[in-house]
């Protein structure tokens, strides 16, 4: 499910889902309305007073027996199936599209602007030593790797949030998960190396022998 999620998270992936479904979809104009009154045998319509010899079952109906009732309800059935079934393929086709535009259009319109934003705050707040605004910023920019599927740098920004919160004496239940599920995707060599971009040696090495702490708790 995580994968999932992951995957979700890419627009070019949702953009491909959205074109898939959408020409699924599009097949919804050109197929029948479900109308009662007749019965498909094997793929053929029939009508009253045909015979129909299923192969597949070896039965034999005559259109109008009480058969018929049967075969007719069935095929109504798998006809509004199929019939709304392309309906709704071709809205979440559509509704994807539209999400993957906006993700494309966030990513590269104005991600970037949010992004400098947050790194200047962040800057500011280290050099004023604001435990409390270094917190919410690398948190915000933690969300915002997240969203563009990049765990590397978020891992970065979710540690300096957990190292100010953690020096404040507030919980950092919730962030040490996320941590650890962002150390387990990059892996432990380059989680280590993020580590030490936005930290210095021994911080870094203290956060890892706390999560790992945490871990075998």
């Amino acid at each position: 499910m995580d994968a999932i999620a992951s995957a979700l998270r890419k627009p070019l992936v949702v953009l491909l889902l959205g074109v898939l479904l959408t020409g699924i979809g599009l097949s919804f104009f050109a197929t029948p309305k479900p109308t009662h009154g007749h019965a498909v045998c094997d793929g053929h319509v029939m009508n009253s007073g045909d015979r129909c010899l299923s192969v597949d079952t070896g039965s034999d109906t005559v259109v109008g027996s009480s058969g018929f009732d049967k075969m007719e309800k069935e095929t109504y059935r798998e006809q509004q199936a199929d019939y709304w079934g392309r309906l709704a393929a071709l809205a979440v086709g559509l509704a994807m599209l539209f999400v993957a535009a906006r993700m494309f259009i966030g990513s590269e319109g104005e991600a970037e602007p949010d992004r400098a934003e947050l790194m200047h705050t962040l800057a500011v707040a280290q050099e004023r030593g604001d435990l409390m605004m270094i917190a919410s910023t690398a948190s915000a920019l933690g969300r915002h790797y997240e969203e563009l599927s990049d765990p590397y740098m978020a891992a970065g920004y979710t540690a300096l949030k957990v190292v100010s919160y953690n020096e404040q004496g507030l919980n950092v239940d919730e962030d040490l998960n996320r941590l650890a599920e962002q150390r387990r995707i990059v892996g432990d060599d380059d989680f280590r190396q993020r580590l030490l971009e936005v930290l210095d040696p021994a911080g870094a090495d203290s956060l890892i022998r706390f999560l790992d702490e945490s871990r075998s708790a």
